[in-house]
């Protein structure tokens, strides 16, 4: 039986319908990623967020029902190769670290955005978070911040960096390095949704642990009748 990397997570992050601005919407996420390729997300919206009263009635007056919130737990599950995650492509930079930045370099992922991307769901080797962190730290015009705090309101150490019209953040366990905490800010004032400064999307990371098995009860994936 495979075992799975398993991630619990909140996040908040604007949805978007024809290049418009609708709402920002706060989900509970958990995702399962077993050694065989094979997986479980579980996913769940808690609410939804607005800039102005404008924007809240245009989504209670016009939103197509399809797109309606719906408040129930959603599933996916993927069969053995399907979900294999980030677990493969940090494998390879744990086993070359020097390669990291080329790597990063080539897969347009050397930003802390692209940090974010690569370890926020997903279980790091802590030789890998150091070398990660340094290189979130020593960015150009990196700002690090001790004593920030996530959006759940835990102590870490911060890393803020301005980038394509974002202020980027991430927070660390001030003793692991493992990442607690991502928050997005909105510099640009060409884009119209949001006032600058505004927290546009955020992600804190709840639990990451290696676990047996899926959930009782979890169905088998598509097709594997």
């Amino acid at each position: 039986m495979p075992s799975y990397d398993y991630i619990a997570s909140l996040a908040c992050y604007g949805e978007f319908h024809a290049g418009t601005f609708e709402r920002m919407v706060e989900r509970r996420r958990e995702a399962w990623f077993g050694d065989d390729g094979s997986g479980l997300i579980r996913d769940q919206k808690m609410r939804s967020v607005f800039f102005t009263e404008q924007q809240r009635r245009a989504w209670d007056t016009n939103g197509h029902e399809s797109r309606r919130d719906s408040y129930e737990v959603t599933l996916v599950v993927f069969g053995p190769g399907e979900f294999f995650g980030l677990r493969r492509q940090l494998a390879r930079l744990a086993a070359d670290p020097e390669s990291i930045v080329d790597r990063l370099e080539r897969t347009r992922s050397l930003s802390l955005h692209g940090i974010h991307q690569l370890v926020g769901e997903a279980l790091v080797p802590a030789t890998l978070r150091k070398i990660l962190f340094e290189l979130a730290a020593g960015m150009p015009d990196a700002e690090t911040v001790q004593g920030a705090h996530d959006e759940l309101k835990r102590s870490g150490i911060g890393v803020g960096r301005d980038e394509r019209g974002h202020r980027e953040e991430l927070i660390f366990d001030s003793d692991t390095l493992e990442l607690l905490g991502y928050r997005q800010v909105l510099l640009d004032p060409d884009a119209g949704y949001a006032p600058v400064d505004s927290i546009v999307g955020y992600s804190s990371y709840l639990t990451r642990s290696v676990v047996a098995g899926l959930p009782d009860g979890t169905p088998p994936p598509p097709g594997s009748d």
